[in-house]
């Protein structure tokens, strides 16, 4: 007999979010995106849901690469995504500084990733 009660589910995007208001202006909501350790196509999906749903409650957002110790194209990729898709929405984006990881996989497949985000 096989046990169903077993299943897995997806991992979760389980960094916390940091939300700060400006007391000047109530509706003002930047949040700050942790990226998590692992930049790579086997979080992809996840990581661009999570990142969309916050996105829509945000004025801005800061999303945070200095954690990622693990990085492949598809996560260069999310992250210029990322902030496509701030722009479509109309909010500010910015990075902090980005990881070895991040910079090497860059490096690697010959994008200016300090120029991108502005460094």
């Amino acid at each position: 007999m096989v046990d169903d009660s077993s299943t897995e589910s997806p991992p979760q995007h389980k960094q916390p979010i940091v939300l700060r208001m400006d007391a000047s202006n109530s509706a003002a909501l930047e949040m700050t995106f942790p990226m998590g350790d692992e930049l790579t196509i086997n979080r992809v999906k996840e990581i661009a849901e999570s990142y969309q749903s916050v996105l829509k409650d945000a004025s801005q957002i800061t999303i945070d690469l200095a954690g990622v110790t693990e990085c492949d194209t598809a996560g260069i990729q999310l992250v210029i995504a990322m902030q496509r898709y701030a722009r479509e929405q109309e909010k500010p984006c910015k990075f902090l500084t980005p990881s070895a990881a991040i910079s090497a996989r860059a490096h690697r497949i010959g994008f200016d990733f300090d120029s991108f985000i502005g460094g």
